[in-house]
Formats: C-alpha cells, sequence, structure tokens
C-alpha cells in the first residue's frame, strides 16, 4: 500500500470482458484530520497502469477510458477499505505503517487515538490508464 503495487495486476470483469490492469506506477500520499468521530485518515492513492488483456479490442478512446479508470479505481479503494478494516478488527499491530505515518506527519492529532485502530481510515483511487507508452 504504501507505493509497493508496482507489477501488481488486478482483474475486473468489466461488460463480460475480464480485463488485467497491470500497475507500472503507484504513488500514496495521506492526509489526517480531526472529526467528530475522532481521528481519520485519507489514503489518496494514484495509480498509472496497462490493460493487459483487452482481446485486441480498442478500450482506451475518451469514454471508456474514463470508465475504466473509474472502474479499476473503484476495485482498488474497496479492495484496500475492506483489506484495512478487516486488518484493525483482527490485529493490534499497525501492518500498514498508518499510526506510524500519523505520529510522523500529525503528531498533535496524533494524541487523540491510543493506536491505529483508532483511525477512520477513507481511501481515494485515481487511476490514469497507459497507452503505447503514453499516460493520458
Amino acid at each position: 500500500m504504501l507505493g509497493e503495487g508496482s507489477g501488481a495486476v488486478i482483474e475486473g470483469n468489466w461488460n463480460g470482458i475480464v480485463l488485467p490492469l497491470e500497475i507500472r506506477k503507484d504513488k500514496v500520499s495521506f492526509d489526517f484530520a480531526k472529526t467528530e468521530e475522532g481521528l481519520s485518515c485519507q489514503v489518496n492513492v494514484q495509480v498509472s497502469g496497462a490493460l493487459t488483456g483487452s482481446g485486441g479490442q480498442s478500450l482506451l478512446d475518451g469514454n471508456t477510458r474514463r470508465e475504466l479508470e473509474n472502474f479499476f479505481g473503484d476495485i482498488i479503494k474497496t479492495d484496500l477499505e475492506n483489506t484495512i478494516k478487516r486488518a484493525q478488527e483482527t490485529t493490534a499491530g499497525d501492518v500498514f505503517g498508518l499510526w506510524a505515518e500519523c505520529q510522523r506527519q500529525a503528531p498533535d492529532l496524533a494524541k487523540i487515538g491510543e493506536n491505529w485502530q483508532d483511525l477512520q481510515v477513507l481511501v481515494d483511487c485515481e487511476v490514469k490508464l497507459q497507452d503505447t507508452g503514453r499516460t493520458r
């Protein structure tokens, strides 16, 4: 999660076609804030990648490109949120380094909670598809 997704392949079933997205580059940043519920962590994920199995179909024109970027962004967002939630419920350790990052970036806010399970984690994911070596 911390910028280590390069090389991963994510599959999604889009209009009856299983499409694999190979992640070529990724970047993760964090924003911490005090909320009414306590402490929140906004995980901002930026991914660029390429479709590796389009079956020879041209999928990267205008609206289709945006639809696919949103489609894969939603998959990554949901997977990350579910994984983080599951880890918060079942482990005591800060397996993703979120609490350590909070203490580093926002030490005053970190005093609100006691550990990483106190973080309300939200994920935002932006995907950019590459085409013939270019990211549009």
